[in-house]
């Protein structure tokens, strides 16, 4: 019934129903009967419903509140819908909880591989989550792609906040690489330092030449 009184009435429809949003109920009746057939595992039932929750996102997008639709997607484990529109929307930190929620591994180092070098968060929830759990696999990994990124002081603090011990093996590269990266920071810095006070060395040289002439 919905379906077709969204199709017959279109913009209309803020005149017609005052006190629902018709695209959001319609939606909803969708995902609730996706989410019933997910669970009784009904594979061309679902197969169908997700046809048409698509099919409703591409035609009917601007007429919905994206935070709402999102809470939605949410509630009814429609994560594909969830995935869609957390990326629009630019709340990387909520898709990255549900892979959290999920232990989606993978998700969760490739959305911190494509968003977390502007959104460091991402990172320190990732890290956070792997020491929590003590993987030394995932947190080495984590290590590896923030060298850098990530000031060595809070990564030390995240990896020191759980009470289950890791491995030395596992931070031992990036303790290194770190140092590495200190020690060449200070060379820099002391060539700098030095080269500067030769130029000033020289300009007091030149004043001196210029007052005595």
């Amino acid at each position: 019934f919905l379906k077709s009184v969204i199709e017959a009435h279109g913009d209309d429809l803020s005149l017609i129903c005052k006190e629902i949003n018709p695209y959001h109920k319609y939606l909803e009746c969708l995902l609730h009967d996706y989410s019933t057939k997910l669970k009784e595992n009904t594979l061309t039932g679902i197969s169908s419903v997700k046809e048409e929750i698509d099919r409703f996102i591409k035609v009917y997008e601007d007429k919905v509140d994206k935070i709402y639709v999102l809470f939605l997607f949410r509630f009814y484990e429609y994560y594909e819908g969830f995935k869609i529109f957390s990326q629009q929307l630019h709340m990387n930190q909520e898709l990255l909880g549900l892979y959290i929620e999920k232990n989606q591994d993978d998700k969760i180092i490739q959305i911190c591989s494509e968003y977390g070098f502007k959104e460091k968060n991402l990172w320190i929830q990732a890290l956070t989550y792997f020491r929590g759990r003590g993987d030394e696999v995932r947190i080495k990994d984590c290590l590896n792609r923030i060298q850098g990124l990530l000031s060595p002081l809070l990564v030390l603090e995240i990896l020191q906040s759980s009470d289950q011990e890791i491995s030395f093996e596992c931070i031992k590269d990036y303790m290194l690489k770190e140092l590495e990266q200190q020690d060449d920071s200070i060379r820099k810095s002391k060539t700098e330092i030095d080269e500067n006070m030769s130029s000033m060395d020289i300009l007091r040289s030149d004043r001196k030449k210029l007052q005595s002439e």
